[in-house]
């Protein structure tokens, strides 16, 4: 079993929990191995998490982002870490014997063996991922149908043979250079619009997003415009029984803020302990006013007004762009 994180320093804690609730519940594959795409990641977190490794068995295999960086012409609207973009690099920066990985981003918990999703039979498609949430327009804006199917790029089984053969990293730059830089949700954004055809979905346990605890289902089919998606039970099996936990942004706030309402916060916690950053969220700061004011919106208000808020917002912040 492949295994590939990216990160930059910020990120350092996350990836470190992330790994080390991997190696506690994947005990059994002795086989296991561990790759960190590195964006500028300090010689001392490196060490602490080499030395995480070490304690089951594993060694890491370090590799610079730094060489890639400079093919990546980005104009980003949103403000998030490049390191996100490393992942479209996967197929070159990884050794040629390895022919297939899983990709998992630094927020998330896996909470059972991997064995499942390794042992998925990809057929002709070269990326495998969980269907995200996400509304229309976003697939509009990177010029997919509405009927296509969007993966969150958080938790992938990718077909790196697949992708070399294809040269899917050159693709991904003709692509970002397409839109001039400015891809909507970024390098997912990237994924998906070159992808979307050749993507197999995987059930949501292997990505238990955090709309998935926090949401009611029918709730989740109306604000996202959801004609076709996972069935309750599908998603109620997910959060019962989750494979791997994203901890993707939300109006409870990210785990590592000390005053999250997350579910499942006590998970991160849990393994947080188990790193050389145990006790670090005594000098976490706290969750944003407007994330409060969210997080009471979606405790008290109905949905469809919710959404047409979320919308009004939208149209102003495009129009102040423009």
């Amino acid at each position: 079993m492949n295994i590939v994180y990216s990160s930059d320093e910020n990120y350092a804690q996350h990836l470190c929990v992330s790994l080390v609730s991997l190696l506690e519940n994947n005990k059994e594959d002795l086989s296991m191995n561990l790759f960190i795409i590195s964006n500028k990641i300090s010689d001392a977190s490196k060490d602490k998490i080499s030395d995480v490794a070490k304690r089951y068995g594993k060694k890491i295999e370090w590799i610079d982002f730094l060489p890639f960086q400079s093919e990546l012409n980005l104009d980003m609207e949103w403000p998030i870490s490049i390191s996100s973009y490393a992942r479209l690099f996967i197929a070159e920066m990884l050794p040629a014997w390895c022919k297939k990985v899983i990709y998992l981003d630094c927020d998330t918990v896996v909470c059972s063996s991997l064995s499942g999703m390794w042992a998925v039979e990809m057929k002709n498609c070269s990326v495998a991922g969980v269907e995200d949430l996400i509304q229309n327009e976003f697939k509009e804006k990177i010029g997919m149908n509405l009927a296509d199917h969007y993966i969150n790029a958080g938790i992938l089984l990718i077909d790196l043979q697949k992708w070399r053969e294809k040269n899917q990293g050159k693709l991904f730059l003709d692509f970002i250079n397409d839109y001039k830089g400015r891809v909507t949700h970024h390098d997912q954004g990237v994924i998906n619009g070159t992808l979307h055809q050749e993507c197999l979905i995987l059930p949501p346990q292997y990505n238990v997003m955090t709309p998935f605890f926090t949401k009611k289902y029918n709730d989740i089919r109306s604000f996202y415009q959801l004609a076709q998606y996972y069935s309750e039970e599908e998603i109620q099996r997910a959060t019962t029984k989750p494979v791997i936990i994203h901890y993707t942004p939300e109006c409870v706030g990210r785990v590592w803020e000390y005053d999250c309402k997350h579910p499942k916060v006590d998970l991160y916690r849990k393994y947080l302990d188990l790193t050389p950053w145990k006790g670090n969220l005594m000098h976490a700061k706290k969750i944003p006013l407007k994330l409060h004011i969210l997080y009471w919106m979606q405790k008290n208000l109905p949905i469809t007004v919710i959404s047409f808020l979320l919308k009004f917002k939208r149209a102003i912040d495009t129009g102040k762009k423009t």
